[in-house]
């Protein structure tokens, strides 16, 4: 419907320029209907009415072409208008995105030290497995060791993860699969993590009758691995969003 009356204005608009030309030249030629027409309708003086509607006519073609001109920088200026506000608009929500980006990054680099510290810790003592366990749960739960920031360590991480994913979730169209798959690994590995925490726990408690029955215990450093995948990713997201 839209194109059809894009076509109506068009066309009514090369009939007025047409007639606007096409009139005065058929009663100059005298063509019979047209210059009757003129003769009835012009008492008086012919040659001076003739000269008038000469005159009105040979305004309105640049009348036309002026409104023409108008229009057309009018509708010029709005467009590059309406262009510099969707390119105001687009840097204030990729601001916006930045700041998600960074915020996510912090989450990540939070998860990252206490992983590294882990694993800077764990060559240098030489106990049985039983105490290793211990050692471990405590690392990452007990409030008297276990808290290089505010929380607990295992609770630092967990609460960091679920930031990442809330703000995955915000920003789910930057994001690239890569990254995404990444974090659902690095997720799992976490959920090792509470998994193993919790048996162990359990068995402190006398519910476990054997070492043996603790669950798996994940491979940190593969965990710090992809976070600093996830980290590097970021700072791809933040590098295509500045430019």
């Amino acid at each position: 419907m839209k194109k059809f009356w894009e076509f109506v204005k068009w066309m009514l608009i090369v009939l007025l320029a047409v007639s606007a030309f096409l009139v005065p030249f058929l009663i100059q030629l005298h063509w019979s209907y047209p210059y009757k027409l003129a003769l009835e309708v012009t008492p008086g003086n012919h040659s001076s009415w003739l000269g008038f509607w000469g005159g009105y006519l040979g305004v309105l073609p640049s009348g036309v072409i002026a409104a023409a001109v108008a229009g057309y920088q009018i509708k010029d200026a709005n467009k590059q208008s309406n262009q510099s506000r969707q390119q105001e608009l687009i840097i204030m929500r990729n601001s916006k995105l930045i700041d998600y980006c960074y915020e996510m990054k912090g989450a990540v680099s939070k998860s990252i030290v206490v992983l590294d510290s882990k694993i800077q810790l764990e060559p240098r003592i030489n106990i049985e497995d039983q105490c290793l366990a211990r050692y471990r749960y405590e690392y990452f739960v007990s409030e008297d060791i276990a808290n290089i920031f505010e929380d607990t360590n295992y609770n630092c991480l967990r609460k960091s993860n679920n930031d990442i994913y809330f703000i995955t979730n915000v920003l789910s169209n930057l994001m690239k699969k890569e990254m995404l798959d990444e974090q659902n690994e690095y997720t799992k590995n976490l959920a090792l993590l509470e998994r193993f925490l919790y048996s162990y726990c359990k068995y402190i408690s006398g519910n476990l009758l054997n070492l043996e029955e603790i669950e798996k215990y994940p491979d940190i450093k593969k965990m710090k691995a992809q976070l600093e995948n996830i980290s590097h990713m970021i700072d791809e997201t933040i590098e295509e969003l500045s430019a």
